[in-house]
């Protein structure tokens, strides 16, 4: 019994031993929003700090805001949309970074489908109303020049987004880029668009949390600014954490998830985020909030994107610094 004691000592470590915890919740394992933690938990990164991180996955933004609020999980790990409706409606959250600052979307067609112009009066295909593909079918098709809600026709397909596109039933939907690098392999189309400045996958908790655990918050933004460095330097193991996050073993599938993540894109320096994307995320939801509330809860998130684009810049800047002068 004495000699399995010791071997258990050995086998654990000292920081996984008496490591402080933080929930970390996230939206899905095809995306880039855990990737950077996972990495950075499965290198040991975090514990290195003295920190122990949980990852959980949580599918769909209001569940995820929920347990936040209510205090199931420390941080959550998505696109913005949610915490954004949320926030339109009271609730008290606060970013901490976001993870891309392009949008790390693109419209993927039927093969006859060469222009965006041709969209025009088609059926435009989304998992459901009020979620992220909305939201990212309305940004892009504005941004391109079309109005989504005269110019085409958004239909709720569900997650049967392929196989809606391969029998006819939409012209067009809106992937994640190694969705959408897949959806190219199999003979779908990837409309070329212009790099558009967007906060993608964003680490979101509430500000209770950030002052109670403020410690624990700084120790996690240490972890990850090594995650990043490790993700970059270390192609090969950070492909081996991202298959088990992905649950492939599929090469090219890894490959593409791995290029095709935002730590990758080359004018990170030069795109920085406006917070039209917020706003008009924001005038959506407007029409249920009280009248006397509209405009200040509008300002509100507006000024919050405003504040983190500039922190951002700074974030990414101190990242890639100090990356580079590692290799």
């Amino acid at each position: 019994m004495l000699a399995l004691w010791i071997a258990w000592l050995f086998l654990v470590t000292p920081a996984t031993l008496y490591a402080e915890k933080l929930r970390v919740s996230y939206a899905s394992v095809t995306g880039n929003t855990a990737v950077i933690t996972y990495v950075a938990q499965r290198a040991g990164l975090f514990e290195k700090y003295g920190l122990g991180v949980e990852i959980i996955l949580i599918t769909g933004g209001p569940a995820a805001v929920s347990a936040l609020l209510n205090g199931d999980v420390d941080l959550d790990l998505r696109a913005p949309i949610a915490a954004v409706q949320a926030m339109a409606h009271g609730a008290r959250l606060t970013f901490l970074l976001s993870q891309s600052n392009t949008l790390e979307y693109d419209i993927v067609t039927r093969p006859e489908i060469k222009d965006v112009k041709q969209l025009k009066g088609k059926k435009v295909g989304i998992i459901r109303f009020g979620g992220i593909s909305e939201l990212m079918v309305r940004y892009l098709f504005q941004k391109l020049g079309l109005d989504a809600d005269k110019d085409i026709a958004i239909v709720q397909v569900g997650q049967a987004r392929f196989a809606s596109l391969e029998k006819g039933a939409i012209e067009a939907t809106v992937l994640s880029s190694a969705e959408s690098a897949y959806a190219k392999r199999t003979g779908f189309r990837v409309l070329d668009m212009p790099a558009l400045p967007f906060f993608g996958s964003t680490v979101v908790t509430t500000p209770a949390l950030a002052t109670k655990k403020s410690d624990a918050v700084t120790r996690y933004m240490k972890g990850y600014l090594d995650g990043v460095r490790f993700f970059l330097n270390d192609k090969e193991r950070s492909c081996q954490y991202m298959g088990e996050l992905l649950r492939t073993k599929d090469r090219y599938m890894i490959e593409l998830a791995y290029k095709s993540n935002p730590q990758h894109q080359p004018n990170w320096q030069k795109t920085i985020p406006g917070y039209d994307g917020g706003e008009s995320n924001a005038r959506r939801h407007e029409r249920t909030r009280p009248s006397d509330q509209k405009t200040k809860g509008r300002r509100s998130i507006c000024s919050l994107v405003l504040v983190e684009a500039r922190s951002k810049r700074l974030y990414r800047s101190a990242v890639y610094r100090e990356v580079k002068g590692s290799r």
